[in-house]
């Protein structure tokens, strides 16, 4: 146990270091390829948005001002840094920001592997899962308003694996755990995978309370959040909301296999194979049901439990409650399922490494290269996340004429992809700029 202390201290730190950079490097490489105007001329949404507050209203009141019902620290802190700079540097700042985050948040989920005493060869791969996964490049790759999708598979990851026996551990999870809570609410599911560990003896108790208040308070400021905002949304349980579920779950566990999806099972256009109704719920609930007796087992064994049955259950169940939270609120997206399908990656290579180590090196890097053939197609970042929706330049300059048209003090501005919309009008305040920062 010792030597393995002494490894994560040297070399393993600066393999971690190296993968968060790696990871940071590829969240840039694929928005490029998608479309090299996504770098310095697409600012997404909310990454615009919060930064267009703050030089309106001000820090302070932006940082507080509640946001369809939800507490955003993440990108709210990162638009105080944003906003000072010069308008047409928004889109590289909020990119390279938003790549940082899935950078440190890649090291995070390395470290806490091979704190676990997985292999390198898992621990690499896990890290990466996310940055190179195919869904990731549908809409959350380098969007600050989406950094609570690397922040929920690295508070998941430490919380399920990391073996906290050491003080700066602790305090940099709870710290983890606090951020991730106050960025977006549905780190509440990470109370029910402390409650397995905490009665599966497989966490200490003090830790178990460090952390547990780490999130509470986190959480508690979300729920003061969403019962004092006269836009928030609420939770409700519906045949609807759970179809959604269910089929993004499917399709989105599909979608390693790019192009592969349920409801596209027509395999020859004479002799069609309709996917039935069912298999969706069929899928979830074998998912759900092996996973809630593996967790079970684990809690009613005697004894210390199998810590890798434990550990591949609750990352399976911690996903499924992940993509839970937001369908029943009724805003089904498939960003929403970018975290659950890297924590099922990672339950997959944790649940996998005996074997995995016992392959030779020509028959790892077989496997690896079948990945990558496979992901290939679906590297690059989407159309939709990658191309002008409008171009801010363009925003700007069209912004700057109608200024100098008008007279007015600000003016309206849209961000990609055309945002926000008419369906936007019920939860937000429309974005707008000072003319004085326009006009020159």
């Amino acid at each position: 146990m010792e030597a393995r202390r002494v490894v994560l201290g040297s070399n393993q730190t600066a393999l971690a270091v190296f993968l968060g950079l790696l990871a940071a490097a590829v969240t840039i490489v694929r928005l490029w390829l998608g479309d090299s105007r996504s770098i310095t001329d697409v600012l997404w949404a909310e990454d615009g948005y919060f930064p267009s507050c703050v030089r309106s209203e001000g820090g302070i009141e932006c940082l507080t001002q509640p946001f369809a019902g939800y507490f955003l620290l993440i990108p709210r802190l990162a638009a105080m840094l944003i906003a000072p700079l010069p308008l047409e540097f928004w889109p590289i700042a909020s990119v390279l920001l938003a790549a940082l985050v899935t950078g440190l948040t890649a090291g995070g989920v390395f470290w806490a592997l091979r704190d676990a005493g997985l292999s390198g060869r898992a621990s690499v791969l896990g890290a990466l899962a996310l940055p190179i996964s195919p869904l990731f490049g549908l809409e959350v790759i380098g969007v600050l308003a989406s950094a609570y999708v690397p922040l929920l598979v690295a508070s998941t990851v430490v919380v399920i694996l990391a073996s906290p026996d050491r003080g700066w551990s602790r305090v940099t999870t709870s710290l983890l755990l606090l951020v991730t809570a106050l960025t977006m609410p549905s780190a509440a599911v990470l109370l029910l995978v402390l409650l397995v560990r905490l009665v599966a003896r497989d966490l200490q108790l003090r830790v178990w309370f460090e952390w547990l208040a780490a999130l509470c308070v986190g959480l508690f400021v979300q729920a003061l959040v969403a019962f004092s905002a006269p836009d928030g949304r609420g939770l409700g349980i519906s045949r609807e909301s759970l179809r959604n579920w269910v089929d993004g779950v499917t399709d989105s566990a599909l979608s390693v296999l790019p192009g592969l999806a349920w409801s596209q099972a027509d395999f020859t256009s004479l002799f069609p194979l309709r996917a039935p109704w069912y298999g969706p719920w069929l899928f979830v609930g074998v998912a759900l049901s092996l996973s809630v007796l593996a967790a079970a087992a684990a809690v009613f064994t005697r004894g210390r439990p199998d810590p890798r049955s434990l550990h591949v259950a609750l990352l399976v169940l911690a996903g499924l409650g992940l993509s839970l939270f937001p369908s029943l609120a009724g805003t089904f997206s498939y960003r929403y399922f970018v975290a659950p399908v890297a924590l099922w990656l990672i339950a997959v290579l944790v649940a996998a490494d005996p074997w995995s180590k016992s392959l030779s090196r020509r028959s790892f890097v077989a496997c690896i290269a079948l990945v990558a053939l496979l992901w290939a197609p679906s590297f690059a970042a989407s159309q939709v996340r990658s191309s002008p929706a409008p171009s801010w330049l363009a925003e700007l300059d069209r912004a700057a004429l109608q200024c100098e048209k008008s007279g007015s003090e600000e003016v309206e501005v849209v961000f990609t992809p055309v945002w926000p919309g008419d369906n936007q009008g019920a939860y937000i305040v429309t974005p707008a700029l000072p003319c004085r920062d326009l006009v020159r």
